[in-house]
This record gives structure tokens, sequence and C-alpha cells, in this order.
């Protein structure tokens, strides 16, 4: 039998050859390669993470937050490196999803 450790050390290597996994990491490093980027990822996921906090704990975010965390999101996905790495991320996180 298998120690969890060994089992561990099997599951990351399978992920790191995953298709999906390759590309949200070469992207990544592409994108966090960028200072300008790399700031307003970094600055827009601050944001989504307050916000998801709050509802959380059941609390209502303001109005103006969440439309100041949209336009964040918009401005993100207007650069296309970027874009490419929120759909390579959502991809990799539906497909962790399906697969639990």
């Amino acid at each position: 039998m298998k120690s969890p450790y060994d089992l561990a050390n099997e599951l990351a290597e399978l992920i790191a050859q995953e298709e999906n996994y390759i590309k949200v990491k070469e992207l990544s490093e592409k994108v966090m390669g960028n200072k300008e980027h790399m700031q307003m990822i970094t600055e827009f996921r601050e944001r989504q993470f307050q916000l998801q906090e709050l509802q959380m704990q059941q609390i209502q975010p303001a109005q103006e937050d969440i439309e100041a965390t949209a336009e964040l999101y918009t401005n993100l996905i207007a650069h296309e490196e970027i874009k490419e790495l929120v759909i390579a991320e959502e991809s990799l996180r539906v497909m962790y999803e399906r697969k639990a």
C-alpha cells in the first residue's frame, strides 16, 4: 500500500502534466512578467477577495464596490494576454470541480 506522501507526489506529477495547468503556468509567467499587468491583477484579486469575504459573512457589499470591481475586470480582459490567462484559469477550475 502506498503512503499518503507517495500518493500526494503522484498527484502533483499528474497535475504538472495536465494541459490546462501547463497553459495557466505559462500564461501566468508571461503576464506576471509585465509589472503593469501584475499590479492590475493583484488589485482586482484583492478587491474580489474582499467582496467574497463580505458575502461569506452575509454582508451585502456596497454597490459602488461591486461596480468598481466589475470595471477593474473589464479593464483586465481588455488586455489579450490577461484575458487568455483568465479563461485558462477558469478552464482549470472547472476541470478540478468536475473531478472532485
